[in-house]
């Protein structure tokens, strides 16, 4: 039995065969092409979201689970049986209830603009579609993928497909944590690590607090237990800002040795406008300097309508690359 897959729009390429994902027998080839994607494309190899995965995060990535089955949700490109390439995909609703059709290609740099990315993406769009079209009638749904902004090939390929700019996430750099100072807090209010036993409450909480962002989709019990049980949570490098028993804002952090990398930031709708953001800000990153990291990165929305930019400015940071959010409607 085959796993061979044809694509009418596959270019002509001798050798070439797109095929179903093979489990642990691809798993080097995929982070041999990471690692290429990480040095061509300038991504930042101190950042767990940017280094390339080991061969075994690899395996947990692509594992198959409730919301993902590998089988139908990667499509692998080789050439004479070298990897060159692959697709996966996934959907899910935003709070708003449209239907996200998300895609993610990844080519070796010499087989790029040579068409097989074309047909990657084309395959996923065929995918997805065919899922979307079960939807309640009305629900709108659209095609989406992220790029960075050192990508001009694939951002050129996905502008010819009718793709266009949705929103842009800045990356942000503080290539020390040397100066940073610990915050002033007003009578009333305290700074706490969160613990396994408040941990759910403070999760909540912060979500709460993203209801009014772009593509706001709401977190579940599933998430918090994903996220507690990924070794990446260290909750030493978390920070909650409280007034009595009421939680003012939360601020997150994963470790990369030797940046730490601020997930979240956030402040309670009510407790806006009066620079708690900077006090939460001030307290994560001492928090990354102690445990022994020297530098943080942190990401932020391009038309944030809350000054985030500015702040972030106002400690340091420095502007590195864009990510890029690309949608087209179904």
């Amino acid at each position: 039995m085959t796993d061979t897959i044809e694509l009418f729009d596959a270019p002509d390429i001798p050798g070439l065969r797109f095929r179903r994902f093979r489990g642990a027998f691809d798993l080097s080839a995929l982070a041999e092409i990471h690692a290429a994607h990480t040095r061509y494309d300038d991504l930042d190899p101190l950042l767990t979201n940017q280094r390339p995965p080991t061969v075994a995060e690899m395996a947990e990535i692509y594992r198959q689970r409730s919301d993902f089955n590998p089988d139908f949700q990667m499509l692998m490109a080789e050439v004479d049986e070298q990897v060159v390439g692959y697709a996966w995909i996934r959907s899910w609703a935003q709070a708003d209830g449209t239907w996200v059709l998300y895609h993610n290609c990844q080519l070796l740099p010499d087989w790029r603009g040579v068409g097989i990315g074309t047909a990657l993406v084309g395959w996923a769009e065929d995918v997805l579609g065919f899922a979307a079209s079960h939807r309640p009638e009305g629900t709108p749904a659209h095609f989406r993928t992220d790029l960075y902004s050192t990508e001009p090939q694939a951002i050129a390929r996905l502008e010819a497909a009718g793709y266009s700019l949705a929103q842009t996430t800045l990356e942000l750099a503080l290539y020390t944590l040397r100066g940073i100072q610990s915050p002033l807090l007003p009578d009333g209010f305290t700074l706490e690590t969160p613990t396994a036993r408040n941990a759910r409450a403070v999760f909540f909480a912060m979500d709460a607090a993203f209801e009014e962002e772009w593509g706001y989709t709401a977190k579940t019990d599933d998430d918090f237990d994903t996220l507690m049980d990924s070794p990446a949570t260290d909750l030493r490098l978390w920070r909650t800002l409280c007034y009595g028993d009421e939680i003012v804002g939360v601020i997150t952090s994963e470790a990369s040795p030797p940046v730490g990398l601020i997930q979240e930031l956030s402040v309670g709708k009510t407790w806006r406008r009066r620079g708690f953001g900077r006090t939460l800000l001030l307290a994560g990153l001492l928090a990354l300097r102690e445990q022994g990291l020297t530098q943080a990165r942190i990401y932020t929305d391009a038309d944030d309508p809350f000054g985030a930019r500015r702040l972030y400015e106002s400690v340091g940071f420095q502007r590195v690359k864009d990510v890029l959010r690309y949608t087209r409607p179904l």
